[in-house]
């Protein structure tokens, strides 16, 4: 069995590099079999371990929105797997998510649930708000499915924190109800009603007619069944008056049906079939067979309740015909209890009991307690009806604990009386008098309103609005004597306001000497910054030159000498063979070649020839390459972007920072592994260089000559330079410029 998931439904996007842009594009727009081509292709080329992650983790959404589940779970296992190895922390998060999915549609679901707590781990310092206001609510169905109710709560409750943080008030709308239903089932009323008005203070901000319909309505639905009738009654008006400006014709019918049902409750029979009339004439425009006919059943109960048998027969057959044709089975065997209570025919209370035991069923594998409930309550009058009074009692006895402790008052009677009745027929008057007993005070709480006050506000309310229309009418009038009065005031006005005119331009003209001066200071602090700027680009520009010039001298001038050096000694050895197996010789001959491979190295490290040959990345690239040579530590480069975005500056600039950095790793940090990541994206550049080495007290450190350089070949580059250092747990460097051609 394959359950459904509530909660939203997050675009799982993870917007870390152009080359997935067309791929998020493509799954955002639903175009699934571009999804495949395009992941397929970068997994076909791409050697970096977090891009393959990535095509992987697309790859598993389409599988999933394909409902191919058991090829997007591994499609997700693949990309946790280089996650993981990438050491990608929003990738990680995103694919616990979505393995949790996977292991939920499976119906795994505390398996589901350890992979959610995972994602909610990675996602939160990352502050990935849609994905915590979905893993939460997804958490709190896996709670529900292992009737950890309470739990759920607490997880929608977490899930509504993140929502409001992030300003998503329709997630927030969706989860606020979510919480009201969970409350509502557990028998949590007075936190159902809380919430609900929770409900209808955003909606109200939000004008969600809607929203603000559905939660009145609910609300009604709620004090009604607490035997609040007045508070019911208020809010069922509320939500009619906005249905009726919103021309909800669907709303109006079953708001129409809820009023019935409320005065139904209080045998004020005449007003309540006039609702539920209204609701029908509605419902057979609307072509709305089921609000048909569950209003033809509720005005069987009044007749039948009134002794008008024919009357009751006439609408019980009528909820009959529809209810069999829409093949609701716990509705028709309602009406099989009714009708054979009218036509004496038991033969009905077996067929009812057949569709009821069915309704029952289906209502426990659905974990719906509200219809299992009203299952087992029409089976307890059945079997009693049928003489089984021990069934009927166990059924009722089910129903009792959970309508008390939902203070439902409308069935508790309804229970008490089915007691009183079953245990009469077993002979036992004790218990049957003691439920009868409790029957009657429940009764009389219900019915303890005046009943022509009741009929007297109905009546106020439906001429409510006739009223409002009279005093619109009246304002109107009001406001025009009122204008003409403002007519005459703004002559007089005029005068006034000329003088006041005078007065604002005094103070213009002194606001604009103020503004003067303070445009004046801004000026003169732009030119120090520029002034600033010219000397750092100087110093900065006098270095490259340097290192260029003595890289050219290293090479052409010492390297050419030691070059001439090695061809001499070299010679010795064809002329004086015997001379070769001299230790002296030997020394001579290898401190030759040291030296000239250090001359190569340095010249090489003044001024790269990759960098200015093939370009910024592969010049960096060999860079780490070399530091995994001379230092075996692990060292991983990932790109992202198009350097050709850059200028010739900002290259070297960013080649020489990670120089300096690295220099400084491998000399202090005693680190294993290092990730360099550079990223070029939306008219800005990242640099973030990560080591796992002993790290150190960043507000201690002492800034040398290296760090000095950073800092200023960022600053003339309008850069930022952040360090994240923690002693025995690595360190960050963050470097930000600005993307500019010159």
């Amino acid at each position: 069995m394959v359950v459904e998931l509530n909660g939203q439904n997050a675009p799982y996007i993870l917007a870390d590099n152009p080359e997935f842009s067309a791929i998020e594009r493509h799954l955002i727009e639903d175009e699934i079999d571009s999804v495949f081509i395009l992941s397929d292709a970068i997994l076909e080329n791409n050697t970096s371990t977090a891009i393959n992650g990535a095509a992987h983790f697309y790859r598993g959404l389409a599988e999933e929105a394909l409902r191919q589940f058991g090829s997007a779970g591994s499609s997700y296992d693949q990309a946790l797997e280089l996650f993981r190895s990438a050491n990608y922390k929003k990738g990680l998060a995103m694919a616990y998510a979505k393995s949790g999915d996977i292991k939920t549609l499976r119906e795994n679901y505390k398996e589901a649930q350890s992979l959610y707590d995972q994602s909610i781990q990675y996602a939160i310092p990352l502050k990935l708000h849609e994905v915590l206001i979905d893993v939460y609510q997804k958490k709190a169905v896996t709670d529900n499915a292992l009737q950890l109710s309470v739990d759920a709560i607490l997880n929608l409750e977490k899930a509504l924190q993140y929502a409001i943080k992030a300003k998503d008030y329709n997630q927030a709308n969706n989860i606020i109800n979510q919480i009201s239903t969970n409350y509502h089932s557990i028998g949590e009323l007075d936190s159902a009603i809380h919430y609900f008005h929770k409900g209808l203070e955003l909606k109200s901000e939000m004008d969600d007619p809607d929203g603000l319909i559905s939660d009145y309505s609910a609300l009604g639905n709620l004090y009604r069944e607490r035997g609040e009738y007045e508070n019911a009654q208020v809010n069922l008006m509320e939500a009619l008056n906005i249905a009726e400006s919103e021309k909800d014709s669907f709303s109006i019918t079953t708001i129409y049906a809820e009023l019935g049902d409320i005065y139904a409750a209080q045998n004020i029979w005449d007003v309540s079939e006039d609702y539920y009339n209204k609701a029908i004439q509605i419902a057979r425009l609307k072509n709305s067979r089921f609000m048909e006919a569950n209003c033809f059943k509720k005005l069987g109960n009044i007749a039948q309740l009134q002794d008008k048998d024919t009357e009751a027969i006439n609408f019980f057959e009528s909820a009959l015909a529809s209810y069999t044709e829409l093949n609701n089975k716990a509705n028709i065997a309602e009406i099989l209890v009714h009708l054979s209570q009218l036509y004496k025919n038991e033969s009905q209370l077996e067929k009812a009991r057949t569709l009821l035991q069915e309704a029952l069923k289906s209502s426990v594998q659905t974990q719906d307690v509200m219809s299992q409930l009203s299952s087992q309550l029409a089976l307890a009058e059945v079997e009693i009806k049928l003489g089984n009074s021990r069934k009927g009692i166990s059924y009722a006895e089910d129903c009792l604990s959970a309508f008390k402790k939902m203070d439902d008052k409308e069935n508790l009677g309804r229970v008490y009386f089915l007691l009183s009745e079953a245990y009469t027929r077993r002979g036992n008057y004790k218990k049957a008098y003691e439920y009868h007993q409790e029957f009657t005070a429940i009764k009389d709480s219900l019915q303890s309103i005046d009943r022509a006050e009741v009929v007297q506000k109905y009546d106020l309310l439906v001429t409510t609005k006739k009223k409002d229309e009279e005093i619109a009418q009246q304002n109107e009038q009001l406001r025009n004597q009122e204008l003409e009065l403002l007519r005459k005031n703004n002559q007089l006005l005029l005068l006034a306001g000329g003088l006041a005119l005078l007065a604002l331009l005094a103070a213009l003209l002194f606001f604009i000497y103020n503004k003067n001066k303070q445009l004046n200071q801004q000026r003169i602090q732009v030119l120090k910054k520029d002034q600033e700027a010219q000397r750092l680009k100087a110093i900065i520009e006098g270095e490259e030159k340097e290192r260029k010039r003595f890289a050219r001298e290293l090479h052409d001038g010492l390297g050419a000498v030691l070059g001439t050096v090695k061809m001499q000694i070299s010679s010795i050895r064809h002329k004086f063979p015997v001379v070769e197996s001299s230790d002296t010789y030997q020394k001579a001959e290898s401190l030759i070649d040291d030296a000239c491979r250090t001359v190569r190295e340095v010249s090489h490290d003044l001024m790269p020839h990759v960098l200015e040959q093939q370009g910024l990345f592969p010049a960096i690239d060999e860079m780490c390459q070399n530091m995994v040579n001379h230092h075996g530590i692990q060292l991983d480069f990932i790109p992202f972007g198009n350097e050709n975005d850059l200028g010739d500056v900002l290259k070297i600039t960013i080649y020489r920072i990670v120089q300096e950095l690295l220099k400084n790793i491998a000399k202090h940090a005693e680190a294993k592994e290092v990730i360099v990541q550079l990223t070029i994206e939306d008219n800005e550049v990242m640099l973030i260089v990560e080591d796992d080495g002993k790290g150190f007290d960043a507000s201690k450190i002492k800034k040398g000559i290296g760090l000095d350089n950073i800092q200023s070949r960022t600053a003339y580059l309008d850069g930022t330079f952040e360090i994240d250092s923690v002693v025995d747990r690595g360190s960050t460097f963050t470097i930000q410029f600005p993307v500019t051609q010159n």
